[in-house]
C-alpha cells in the first residue's frame, strides 16, 4: 500500500429498501425505461435526468440507513471519537438526531460554517475552529455533508460511515481518502458503508430486472476495489460475494 495511507477496515452494511420505498423505485425505473424508447438523442432530456435523480434519491435516503447508523453506533460506544459520519441533506437531522440521542458530541459541517476568522473563535474561522476541536477529541462526531470533498483536510478522522453513497467514484475516493490519510499515532482506520441492496427477487419484467443488475454489479465493483486493499479483505469480500450470490436480496 502507499505509504501515506493508514490499513483501514472496510466493513459493508447492506439495507434494503421498504416497501413502499421499492415500489416508487419501481415506478421510476419503469418510467426512465419508457422514457428512453421513446427519446431520441437529442431528448436523453431534462425530464429523464429528474427521472434519474430522485430514483437515485430513494436509495441514497432509504429509511432503514438510519437503523444501521443506530447500530453502528451503539457497536462503537460513548467513547468514539475522530469519527465522521456522511450523509445527505435530507439525512442530517435526523442523523444529528442520533448522534445526540447516544450523549455524543457532535458538530454539523455543512455549506453553513463561515471561513473568515473571527474573534469568537480565537482568530479562527468557524470552520477551522470546529476542525480543530473534532482533532483535538472534544467534538467526537462531525456529521458531514458534501463540504467535506472540498479540499478540507481532516487527517485525526479514524472512523467513516458513509450513508449516503456517492455515484460519483471520486467523490466516493475522496470521502474515504480523508480517514485514511496518515497522521500520528493514527495506526488503523475503520470505513462502514452502508449499502442499499436492490430487491431482485421481486417479480418485474426481465429487462427491468438485467437492468438493475447491471447497475447493481457495476457498484459491487467499486465495493470490491475498497474491501480487496482493506486489513480485513477476506471478511469484506466474503460480505460483499454473499450479496452478489442472493442477486441483492437481504
Amino acid at each position: 500500500g502507499c505509504t501515506y495511507l493508514t490499513p483501514y477496515r472496510y466493513i459493508p452494511y447492506f439495507v434494503s429498501l421498504t416497501d413502499d420505498e421499492l415500489d416508487e423505485y419501481f415506478e421510476k425505473t419503469k418510467s426512465i425505461a419508457k422514457r428512453y424508447s421513446q427519446a431520441n438523442d437529442d431528448e436523453k432530456d431534462d425530464i429523464l435526468e429528474s427521472l434519474l435523480f430522485r430514483r437515485a434519491d430513494i436509495i441514497k435516503n432509504a429509511s432503514k440507513k438510519y437503523s444501521a447508523l443506530e447500530h453502528i453506533l451503539d457497536k462503537l460506544g460513548r467513547d468514539v471519537k475522530h469519527t465522521i459520519i456522511y450523509c445527505t441533506p435530507q439525512q442530517i437531522d435526523k442523523v444529528m438526531e442520533i448522534v445526540n440521542q447516544r450523549g455524543l458530541i457532535s458538530h454539523r459541517f455543512t455549506m453553513e460554517e463561515g471561513t473568515t476568522p473571527n474573534e469568537k473563535y480565537n482568530g479562527l474561522s468557524e470552520r477551522e475552529y470546529i476542525l480543530r476541536k473534532f482533532a483535538e477529541g472534544e467534538y467526537q462526531v462531525l456529521v458531514a455533508m458534501k463540504c467535506l470533498d472540498e479540499g478540507v483536510d481532516v487527517p485525526p478522522a479514524k472512523i467513516a460511515i458513509l450513508m449516503a453513497s456517492s455515484g460519483n467514484s471520486r467523490e466516493y475516493i475522496q470521502r474515504i481518502g480523508r480517514v485514511i490519510r496518515r497522521y500520528p499515532n493514527k495506526n488503523e482506520a475503520t470505513i462502514y458503508d452502508i449499502i442499499v441492496a436492490p430487491s431482485l427477487n421481486r417479480k418485474l419484467p426481465s429487462e427491468l430486472k438485467n437492468l438493475e443488475k447491471k447497475i447493481f454489479e457495476k457498484e459491487l465493483k467499486r465495493y470490491e476495489e475498497i474491501a480487496q486493499i482493506a486489513i480485513n479483505n477476506a471478511e469484506a469480500m466474503e460480505m460483499i460475494y454473499k450479496i452478489k450470490n442472493v442477486g441483492g436480496d437481504i
